[in-house]
């Protein structure tokens, strides 16, 4: 066979519609008598196919005849309606199934039961009886709630679908992203099992950040460092987890975490398929730790005691609201007293950075500093109740050395524990604004810090802060070029991406305690993980 003969390419002529019965629909030739299809638009397959099998066509349809131009109109028109059926039922399926992967989203986005999908379907049809009594169609708007699959085994199997799309769309982030943090968890359900959350945080090479859950690893045995370490390493290998690009990690501070030797991080830095990376104790955690050194006790062990016997009773309990009552007062219950983490709720919430976060650490601590310097010389003005207290105060003049031991027993402590960070901070301060500064501790700074030739980091700095273009940006990172500032621009690419709570952890765990409850005890990992 000759290579350069071209093929020959045959196309549909409208003269053979009334001649032979023959249509054309999506290059395909089809028999408007018998739904036969012919693939190649070749006159001697078609005629001998009408020829074969509607050989008695021409008797009853004389050619040319009005009857038979007739006839052609009518079984086109009848080939229309069968494809148009064909095309609204296919369309109908899909619209109910995309309509019953939303409702199964919704209820996992509210921590719903999956068998609150037929609650929801039962809903429907009752509101669509009322809401489209007068609609021409409302057989049809019935029908087609009434076909929409919603039972818990449907819901769950749409849940699974759904988490595994956010699968693939977290993997192709992964592939782009220049490098990520992760934050890490782990508490037990209502059955015992332990539960490791991981929350991942991606930096872009354009700078953008996404936050996304990443996991949930079920330890059904014991939770020891080298436990969460065997469970997380399965994991990174079986999901071809690109680990090199990971450039810190922040924990709350558990020994399990933290152990110098058998610690999960210690156990992760000792494998060399791991990259060098910074480990955090959750900035919160460690607030909320700071907090509880004051033991401010001779107050409020006696409130305490005297709100839990009030709401600890029930006679007591009604006896306190009608009170309440009669004195026409604002509150009318209690609340049973339970002990709380101190929280800042500047350092809570999503998409919080790390730069951001060491700045209202460090602006406390100066707050404290100051304070203590007020109260030294006799200035309670920052402490009006202190200060009214005070001025009341007939016995003896009053000595303020307790209320001063106890600010700067919360300085040394705020000192003690965030020391991690104090070493950060200089390189933080460089990222936020990189045009003050002396060039040569920036560079020890941060090529102690980062491993990386401070000669090379000098020459970088020192060109950085006389670019006259980035002077002028906003954004001045993003614009920053990758040749002319290598090691620069991927400094900043990691700080970007350190996280600096476990927050989005806790929170999770939150929804844990609310999906797997004593009603849903038997919810299994894999639909606890997608919820």
């Amino acid at each position: 066979m000759n290579p350069n003969k071209k093929c020959k390419t045959y196309h549909f002529n409208q003269k053979w519609e009334l001649e032979f019965f023959f249509v054309d629909i999506k290059d395909k030739c089809v028999c408007l008598l018998c739904r036969d299809t012919l693939s190649i638009f070749k006159r001697g397959n078609i005629e001998r196919h009408y020829r074969t099998k509607h050989a008695d066509f021409d008797l009853k349809f004389p050619t040319d005849s009005s009857l038979r131009k007739d006839k052609l109109k009518t079984m086109k028109l009848k080939l229309n309606q069968e494809q148009s059926v064909f095309k609204n039922t296919n369309k109908l399926a899909q619209n109910v199934t995309i309509a019953s992967f939303k409702v199964a989203y919704l209820l996992t986005k509210k921590k719903k039961p999956f068998s609150d999908g037929e609650l929801i379907k039962e809903a429907f049809k009752e509101a669509s009886d009322s809401l489209f009594t007068d609609f021409k169609n409302k057989s049809e708007i019935v029908g087609a709630i009434s076909s929409m699959q919603l039972s818990s085994n449907t819901v769950m199997r749409r849940i699974g679908a759904i988490s595994s799309n956010q699968k693939t769309q977290l993997q192709t982030d992964l592939s782009k992203c220049s490098y990520f943090s992760l934050q890490m968890d782990e508490s037990n359900d209502m059955i015992d099992t332990a539960q490791l959350s991981i929350f991942i945080r991606m930096c872009f090479d354009d700078f953008s950040v996404k936050e996304e859950f990443l996991k949930v690893l079920s330890l059904t045995g014991r939770t020891r460092g080298e436990n969460i370490y065997k469970t997380f390493k399965q994991f990174v290998e079986e999901e071809e987890i690109p680990i090199e690009k990971l450039v810190s990690i922040t924990t709350d501070g558990a020994p399990s975490f933290c152990g110098n030797k058998k610690g999960f991080l210690a156990l992760c830095k000792n494998d060399n398929s791991f990259p060098h990376f910074f480990q955090y104790h959750c900035i919160i955690h460690q607030q909320a730790l700071c907090g509880s050194v004051i033991n401010i006790n001779n107050v409020m062990e006696l409130v305490v005691k005297i709100v839990n016997s009030i709401r600890g009773k029930a006679l007591k309990r009604r006896l306190f609201r009608e009170l309440m009552d009669e004195v026409d007062c604002h509150y009318g219950d209690l609340l049973l007293h339970s002990n709380v983490r101190w929280l800042s709720k500047e350092l809570q919430g999503k998409e919080k950075q790390i730069i951001n976060m060491i700045s209202d650490v460090q602006a406390f601590s100066s707050k404290l500093a100051y304070w203590e310097n007020k109260m030294k010389n006799g200035d309670f003005q920052h402490f009006p109740t202190l200060q009214e207290t005070i001025i009341n105060y007939s016995e003896n003049i009053y000595e303020p050395t307790n209320h001063i031991n106890i600010i700067q027993h919360l300085r040394s402590e705020f000192k003690r524990r965030f020391n991690d960070f104090k070493i950060l901070e200089p390189v933080a301060q460089f990222i936020s604004n990189p045009f003050s500064g002396d060039v040569e501790t920036r560079a020890n700074e941060i090529g102690d810090l980062f491993n990386l030739d401070k000669t090379v980091l000098e020459m970088e700095i020192i060109t950085l802060q006389n670019d006259s273009i980035l002077k002028i940006t906003s954004e001045f990172w993003k614009h920053a070029s990758a040749q002319k500032y290598p090691n620069l621009r991927s400094i900043a690419l990691r700080v970007t991406s350190f996280f600096g709570s476990t927050w989005l952890c806790e929170s999770t765990f939150s929804s844990m305690k609310y999906l797997k409850n004593k009603y849903r005890s038997r919810i299994t990992d894999s639909n606890l993980d997608s919820s």
